[in-house]
């Protein structure tokens, strides 16, 4: 059963609706944080978004991408996700959430493991991490995090 389907078959719901309640959900969780400054982090999020549009995946995964950092980088909890969305949208946004007990190679290692819903999203998100450093504003130690991201899509491709 295809992702949209499998949506409206749990939740009852429209996926083009579900999709836009998830941009306002991430918009809610990130308000007032910036990717870089003066950009928006929900220009981030819609970049990610982005790479999974025009891609052959469900509504399931690219309301993922739009929720990719809600559990990480802000106070949304996983049981709000659950109750806006569905387990399963909630469970591979936590999948994509780095704890701070693990490396980045055991993260990454756990987003392969878990399959391609999650491996999907974060190869999008590791393309927008990527252009984001050619962009003036970005930080010293860019090529750290280049060799990072880079060896990260091998790993999970």
């Amino acid at each position: 059963m295809a992702n949209d389907e499998r949506l409206i078959h749990i939740d009852g719901r429209d996926p083009a609706a579900m999709e836009k309640w998830a941009r306002e959900f991430a918009a809610w969780a990130h308000a007032g944080q910036e990717y870089r400054p003066g950009l928006s982090y929900m220009a981030h999020v819609d970049d990610v978004w982005r790479y999974l549009r025009h891609m052959p995946v469900g509504s399931d995964e690219r309301i993922i991408a739009l929720l990719h950092d809600t559990l990480e980088d802000t106070v949304a909890t996983y049981d709000q996700l659950v109750a806006a969305f569905t387990w399963r949208v909630a469970l591979v946004v936590q999948t994509l959430t780095r704890f701070q007990d693990e490396t980045y190679e055991e993260y990454i290692q756990q987003i392969k493991k878990f399959g391609n819903e999650a491996v999907i999203v974060k190869l999008a998100d590791l393309h927008s991490n990527l252009e984001a450093l050619d962009h003036p504003d970005c930080p010293p130690g860019k090529e750290r995090l280049r060799e990072r991201y880079e060896k990260a899509i091998k790993t999970l491709k």
